[in-house]
């Protein structure tokens, strides 16, 4: 795939610092080829030297500028080769086909998950680890409320309101430490209209006791606040990673189960190969 020329659509991955979210990185990939194995991915990292990456992504880009990594969302609109970008955490799994979100949102400069709207002054604002930073942007910006939300999935077009919504949020990132924050408060000072991600599209772990997932079949099913859900995409955290939280085991459960698919599928391989041979 050539990145000089911008494919229609395609999605997005970050991995950035820790080895960690590159294996993320693959197994995500995995899940794509799997449910949505026509539309193009790739994959910006401070990685790229790794010959393999170009066994599982189709454009590998790479990131030579050292940032904090969590900066590195607010430049995803100049990372991206795409005309039409879905970006996913690597921390995710996708469990259905996600060819339609591109239909959903055609037209949109930048699109994120609802969340909930939240007052300078609201108990829950504290949180963020960066507390203090955060109450000192809104107060300079004169941000009274934000929408809090969940980072882990971003739809956005190659446009000049997109361009101005990143400009503006490169700028506001250094100051909170932030994405969702960052993004918050642009979305506040530039006035974009957003149309939100609905549940069956996207959901992240926080609330969530039980589930019925397998990346294999399609099953999505997620008990989250007393409700069943049944979303496409599942965005974990590291945080999740680093715990005993029954998640973490839930994704290496199913990156298990990916793993032995691929060495069914390469011995069917090696089977037809030889068969074809006789």
């Amino acid at each position: 795939m050539d990145t000089e020329n911008h494919c229609d659509r395609g999605i997005l991955i970050l991995a950035y610092g820790s080895s960690s979210y590159l294996r993320a990185a693959k197994v995500l990939r995995q899940c794509l080829k799997i449910h949505s194995p026509n539309i193009p991915c790739a994959l910006a990292t401070d990685q790229y030297k790794k010959q393999r990456l170009k066994r599982h992504f189709d454009t590998i880009i790479p990131i030579k500028i050292k940032r904090e990594s969590y900066t590195n969302k607010a430049y995803i609109n100049e990372l991206s080769p795409f005309k039409r970008t879905l970006y996913i955490d690597s921390n995710s799994l996708v469990l259905k086909d996600i060819s339609h979100v591109f239909d959903l949102f055609k037209g949109q400069p930048f699109t994120h998950s609802a969340g909930n709207v939240r007052s300078i002054n609201d108990p829950l604002m504290t949180r963020y680890k960066n507390k203090n930073a955060v109450y000192r942007s809104m107060k300079h910006y004169q941000v009274e409320h934000i929408r809090c939300f969940n980072g882990g999935v971003y739809y956005f077009e190659k446009c000049l309101k997109a361009d101005l919504f990143f400009n503006k949020a490169q700028e506001i990132i250094t100051h909170v430490a932030d994405d969702e924050i960052a993004f918050a408060i642009t979305n506040e000072l530039t006035q974009i209209p957003v149309v939100y991600f609905k549940k069956e599209i996207m959901r992240n772990f926080v609330g969530v006791t039980k589930e019925k997932i397998c990346v294999l079949s399609g099953k999505s099913s997620i008990l989250k606040k007393g409700q069943w859900e049944n979303p496409a995409i599942f965005c974990l955290s590291s945080g999740v990673f680093r715990s005993f939280h029954f998640l973490h085991f839930v994704y290496m459960r199913e990156k298990l189960k990916l793993k032995l698919n691929n060495y069914k599928n390469l011995g069917n391989e090696i089977l037809n190969y030889f068969r074809c041979r006789g």
